[in-house]
């Protein structure tokens, strides 16, 4: 998950600039839906995430990189 953010970044910068934001945001975070796991897969990843303070504090971290590289 740790290259998701830049995936959606460089998405994102691809989209037309007269887009409606929402459209292109909403198109951009469609790469969260090509990573290859199951339903359940991912119910036991976020179970395990946010179940553990260190993952969660990662996690929180990857979050605000992928806002810094966004906001642009």
């Amino acid at each position: 998950m740790a290259e998701q953010g830049g995936q959606i970044a460089a998405r994102l910068a691809q989209r037309p600039d007269d887009e409606d934001l929402w459209v292109s945001l909403e198109a951009a975070f469609r790469a969260l839906d090509e990573i290859d796991l199951t339903a359940e897969r991912r119910l036991e990843l976020a179970t395990l995430l946010f179940g553990n303070e260190a993952l969660r504090a990662g996690h929180a971290e990857k979050q605000s990189r992928w806002q810094d590289q966004l906001a642009p």
